[in-house]
């Protein structure tokens, strides 16, 4: 790793651990943020842009590691950060990796994948980088098909319709994965909001955005806007179940005023003041929460539970899925209250039928 060693002391940098000989010891961190792809220097743009933002009033502790050096090719930096992000979870500190390429979150993959550990993989991206029919793999296609897999199951959150192959999208819902498009998702945000607290990782393309941010990687006139973008990290920060968080694609020669930096950097601010290190398990005897029994015909009930102020669902799994999964006790998963009203009609709602295909 290299350092960024020159900073204002104020804002976000007056909370910030960056020197990594003075840090007390690795529980004193929640979070710990890195780059990859570029040299961590007094003109980061990324690091001016989040070094400047005003420090939440939250109790967090931060840590920026300074730029991972790259390896020899794409194999041995994909290896490098899947190092360092076991190494970060290990401790149980939230990795938080800004790269220059999508194609990284395989690293981030593979620390789950040599830790054992199931994982949900949510991606955010404008396209499902899906490669079939003999072309060569991407990495979504090696998350997948890695052996021995761990794959929960995945998501993919803002893609365009009219640039996707119609195949690509029908094999991601035969696997039993969730879609849901841009249009949709920017119709009814509060459904885009279980995906997200399912994932246990997040990886967002910056090609998801609009174009006005990054033309020369952006060949769509559409995307996410920097509301969206920054709610999608702050939904990803109040996840009980996350436990990595990327940004990927973004290549500071391309960003010449520094837009890029800011909305990125703000993003992160975001998914910062979002994080809750001690709501990470949800404990559904409490007074908080509201339990409903939902019959399903004859033949077996549905349990959900309602966040009273938070306005949050879930629903509980058979003792014998729930044996598979660590989501707390008793063991449920994120769901919206359309899942709910879909379950009072007598209907599965499509979160329990995809996750049931997947563990059968």
């Amino acid at each position: 790793m290299t350092a960024y060693t020159t900073h204002p002391f104020s804002g976000m940098g007056s909370a910030i651990f960056n020197d990594l000989q003075a840090l007390p010891d690795w529980q004193s961190i929640d979070i710990a943020f890195f780059t990859v792809g570029w040299e961590a220097s007094a003109d980061d743009p990324f690091r001016k842009a989040f070094y400047n933002l005003r420090q939440s009033n939250k109790t967090y502790r931060l840590a920026d590691l300074g730029c991972l050096k790259a390896g020899i090719d794409a194999i041995e930096t994909r290896l490098r950060l899947q190092d360092v992000c076991e190494f970060l979870m290990q401790k149980r500190i939230t990795p938080c990796i800004i790269g220059h390429a999508h194609e990284l979150d395989l690293g981030q993959f593979m620390a789950y994948q040599s830790a054992g550990q199931l994982v949900y993989v949510l991606q955010i991206d404008q396209k499902l980088d899906l490669q079939i029919h003999g072309d060569k793999p991407d990495h979504l296609n090696e998350i997948i098909t890695c052996q021995p897999n761990f794959l929960l199951g995945a998501g993919l959150l803002g893609y365009q319709q009219y640039i996707n192959d119609t195949a690509h999208l029908e094999l991601w819902q035969r696997l039993g994965f969730d879609l849901m498009s841009l249009g949709r998702m920017r119709d009814h945000m509060k459904e885009a909001e279980p995906l997200i607290r399912t994932a246990n990782m997040v990886s967002f393309d910056v090609c998801a955005l609009k174009p006005f941010f990054f033309p020369p990687h952006q060949p769509v006139p559409f995307g996410l806007t920097t509301e969206e973008a920054c709610q999608i990290a702050w939904y990803a920060g109040k996840s009980e179940h996350l436990s990595s968080f990327g940004l990927y694609g973004y290549q500071p020669q391309h960003d010449p005023y520094g837009l890029m930096a800011s909305l990125l950097a703000t993003m992160l601010w975001y998914f910062i003041e979002g994080y809750d290190k001690e709501s990470k398990q949800p404990d559904f005897s409490g007074i908080e929460f509201i339990k409903y029994v939902v019959p399903i015909g004859t033949a077996y009930s549905l349990v959900f539970y309602k966040h009273a102020q938070s306005d949050k669902w879930w629903l509980e799994l058979p003792h014998e899925e729930s044996a598979l999964l660590n989501f707390g006790k008793p063991r449920a998963i994120p769901c919206s209250y359309t899942d709910y009203f879909t379950a009072c009609n007598g209907v599965p709602p499509d979160c329990w039928v995809r996750l049931s295909a997947r563990l059968n």
